[in-house]
């Protein structure tokens, strides 16, 4: 018998190739959305950090991304993986509204304005029901939970050596 995150994993990752070729789209929703996405699976961000994201965030000259940490109460820098990068650079290029905000993620349409934490949930449960992926949740956080991001969400404390 198979647990259920097992078959979790395996219907995420399968649609994980849909998420990849939302990048061709011209689709400027769609385009947002992997961008999301692509932070959402390969970093392991919660839906409030991808929300907090700002322009100034991205240091594209050291190819990083600093991310505001609440839960460890500190910023933390990670490397920008090509794939991020460039979903990232093609939302802002082919699809990001023109705005005086300086938050990453906005919505298409008028009134423009910062994407919220709910509105990042949405979209997650959106575009993995779409892909028919049967999880206990379609959320935001579960993303980075399931063990696909580059490092996990949940940091279990070192083992102990014994002598």
């Amino acid at each position: 018998m198979r647990s259920k995150m097992f078959l979790g994993r395996r219907a995420l990752n399968r649609s994980v190739g849909f998420f990849k070729d939302t990048t061709s789209s011209d689709d400027p929703v769609k385009i947002r959305d992997h961008a999301i996405l692509s932070l959402l699976i390969n970093y392991g961000l919660r839906r409030g950090e991808v929300e907090r994201l700002t322009l100034d965030d991205l240091d594209w000259a050291a190819e990083t991304i600093h991310v505001t940490r609440p839960k460890m109460r500190r910023a933390q820098s990670y490397p920008m993986s090509v794939p991020v990068g460039e979903s990232i650079l093609h939302y802002l290029h082919g699809a990001c509204p023109r705005s005086r905000h300086r938050a990453l993620f906005l919505t298409i349409q008028a009134p423009i304005r910062p994407l919220s934490g709910p509105s990042i949930t949405y979209i997650v449960r959106t575009r993995l029901t779409r892909q028919g992926v049967k999880l206990n949740w379609r959320g935001a956080h579960g993303l980075g939970l399931l063990g696909l991001s580059a490092r996990p969400a949940h940091r279990a404390p070192p083992p102990k050596r014994s002598r």
